[in-house]
């Protein structure tokens, strides 16, 4: 049997220690530039139940915006897991790598994962290496009765865990 050779290149550093979030800023670059940005602490605050929510939408897809989200500088480049709850359905989400941030979200380059769900679930993504910024990016978002019945639809994600080294 013929196995082939690990992929070294995606493994952290010998001398890596877990990584550490910076700073947090909502990201609404097809709107007024925010989202909910005095609600950035509960995504790190250790307590589960409380959570980061995006505006009221009168749509799950956000209207005429391709998504919102949420950017986690982080110390330096992660490698490994990081969580996200994601407490209203039905969801998708994709999380992107870099160097730095982009006001475009076509600058984010390829996500390094994604993922959707019809119930509200914890998605896991691995992150490489690529950088140390991450973009998590909302592109679906469920209905709640927190909204008015014009705009039911809220995206809610709570806390952010980082098992990732660098």
């Amino acid at each position: 049997m013929v196995t082939a050779a690990p992929d070294v290149s995606l493994a952290p550093p010998p001398d890596a220690t877990f990584v550490s979030v910076r700073t947090l800023r909502s990201y609404d670059p097809l709107g007024d530039g925010t989202e909910a940005d005095d609600q950035l602490g509960f995504l790190v605050d250790g307590d589960p139940t409380t959570a980061w929510t995006t505006a009221c939408y009168e749509s799950r897809y956000l209207g005429a915006k391709a998504g919102v989200g949420i950017i986690i500088e982080l110390d330096r480049a992660p490698y490994g897991p990081m969580s996200i709850p994601v407490d209203s359905a039905p969801w998708q989400v994709q999380v992107f790598l870099a160097d730095q941030v982009s006001e475009q979200l076509e600058g984010w380059g390829t996500p390094v994962g994604s993922d959707f769900s019809t119930e509200p679930r914890t998605t896991t993504v691995m992150l490489d290496g690529q950088g140390r910024f991450a973009l998590v990016w909302l592109r679906e978002i469920g209905r709640t009765d927190v909204c008015a019945a014009t705009t039911p639809f809220q995206g809610r994600v709570s806390e952010i865990n980082l098992d990732a080294v660098g």
